[in-house]
């Protein structure tokens, strides 16, 4: 419930700032932190429910900024046109990390039994591989623009051609498609103004700009 009620905020905040690597790492170490705030003060028969539940609410918030997070940081590198397959392979990434730690944790518990305390060992190992490769992205391969939608091609050099972190094996992993040469304009202003006043003649200039353009 949280998540769901900080997902807009939590979008908000990661579309307006320039610092989204510093943000999404916040958010991994907030969220291990109360992982293992849990593990750590968690009492018998619910003694402290409601220390708890305030703790999952205050994880809940901050969890909310890492999907909006990672969508903005993938979107100012490859660009939208470069969108569908690079979350495609986060997303595989992503479960297969998950079945590794899945893994680990079963094979701990396993060994560990009736001892489990070390179990929660599992998250800040793995928060500290997300940290990692995390500051490997170098901020200035993050075009903002790109991230906020305004543009469908990233202008960062982190390019097939031009790149100055070039990983092993022949060039990039990834190369993102080029855009259409007769792609539309992208309307930068909002689509409604909920009663707010009405649209400036600068504004209505655009959009009948845009319109012929689409014609």
């Amino acid at each position: 419930m949280a998540q769901f009620m900080f997902q807009t905020p939590s979008g908000y905040i990661m579309d307006y700032t320039d610092k989204k690597i510093f943000w999404l790492c916040a958010a991994a170490v907030s969220t291990t932190a109360f992982t293992v705030i849990t593990a750590l003060f968690a009492q018998d028969n619910g003694a402290n429910l409601l220390l708890m539940v305030i703790v999952k609410f205050l994880q809940g918030a901050v969890t909310s900024l890492i999907p909006p997070g990672l969508n903005s940081i993938t979107q100012g590198i490859v660009g939208s046109v470069g969108m569908t397959k690079q979350v495609a392979m986060n997303e595989m990434m992503n479960h297969i990390g998950t079945a590794v730690i899945v893994l680990t944790g079963s094979l701990l518990a396993f060994f560990l039994y009736p001892k489990l305390g070390l179990l929660f060992v599992v998250s800040p190992v793995a928060c500290v591989g997300v940290l990692y490769f995390l500051n490997q992205i170098r901020p200035e391969d993050i075009d903002h623009n790109a991230a906020r939608g305004l543009t469908l091609e990233s202008s960062t050099s982190n390019n097939a051609e031009n790149s100055a972190a070039i990983p092993a094996g022949d060039g990039l992993q990834y190369t993102p498609p080029p855009a259409t040469k007769t792609k539309a304009p992208i309307q930068t202003h909002p689509s409604f103004n909920l009663g707010f006043g009405g649209s400036s003649s600068t504004d209505q200039q655009q959009q009948q700009q845009q319109q012929q353009q689409q014609q």
